[in-house]
Formats: structure tokens, C-alpha cells, sequence
């Protein structure tokens, strides 16, 4: 379960921009690779980028390893297009807030 949090994250970051690009597909797609993600769930992790949750639902129900792995990955995904978006930079530091991570560190 933790998983489908986890992976719901980088959506939500993918989404923060308003503009889902390919590279941020391709890092999604990856990362629920290499967590060997069921394809159905994966589907329904998809399923998100349509209307993602909030992410302090989404944050509520992970512990703190998840969020931090999390907050790693989301960087990632936010990278990925080449630009941090100011609404994805937020969202990571919500991310590293919630786990107890500062400005300075993140």
C-alpha cells in the first residue's frame, strides 16, 4: 500500500505544472519499474493524473522512510523536464517538511 502513496507523489508533481511532459513519463514509468509495481496497479496509479489527490491525504497515510523516498524520487520526476516549476518546488517542500527535512538540507 505505502507503494501506491509513494508512486501517487510523483504524479501529483508531475501534474503541479499543469503540463505533463514525456520525460516526466518516462521517469514515472520507471520508477513504478523498478519497484516492480503490479500492471494493474500501475494502472490505477495512472488514474491519478487525471485528478490527483491532495497531497496531504496522500502524505497522512505514509510513514516517514516513504515520504522521504518520496521527496528523493519527486525531485526526480520534477527534474526531469529540464525546469522546477515553483508549484513542484512547493510540493517538495511540503514533501521534506513532513519528514522532518529543512529549507537548508532539502
Amino acid at each position: 500500500m505505502e507503494s501506491i502513496f509513494w508512486s501517487t507523489t510523483w504524479l501529483i508533481i508531475a501534474a503541479a505544472d499543469g503540463e505533463l511532459v514525456r520525460e516526466e513519463i518516462s521517469a514515472i514509468e520507471s520508477c513504478m519499474g523498478l519497484m516492480l509495481i503490479h500492471p494493474t496497479v500501475r494502472e490505477e496509479i495512472r488514474q491519478c493524473l487525471t485528478s490527483p489527490p491532495e497531497l496531504d491525504e496522500v502524505i497522512s497515510e505514509m510513514e516517514t522512510a516513504t515520504i522521504r523516498l518520496a521527496l528523493r524520487d519527486g525531485a526526480i520526476v520534477a527534474a526531469a523536464d529540464g525546469d522546477y516549476d515553483d508549484n513542484e518546488l512547493n510540493i517538495l517542500r511540503m514533501l521534506a517538511k513532513s519528514c522532518g527535512i529543512n529549507d537548508e538540507r532539502l
